[in-house]
């Protein structure tokens, strides 16, 4: 078989070059600080609402 004839390499036979590793490595390390990110947002929030709700309610108990 001559070269002209070979199948091509397919992408998902090719290893990964060093810069492309290195692409993943940022690509992986924003996806997790993005999750860190929102996770911390919807907790933040969790608080400050429930905070929000009981100084709401013992406002109304305090005034009636």
């Amino acid at each position: 078989m001559s070269d002209q004839t070979a199948r091509p390499e397919r992408d998902e036979d090719r290893p990964f070059t060093s810069d492309e590793r290195k692409e993943l490595r940022a690509i992986l390390e924003n996806d997790r600080r993005a999750k860190w990110f929102w996770a911390t947002i919807r907790i933040w929030a969790g608080w400050l609402s429930a905070v929000a709700a009981f100084v709401l309610l013992l406002k109304r108990e305090l005034i009636k």
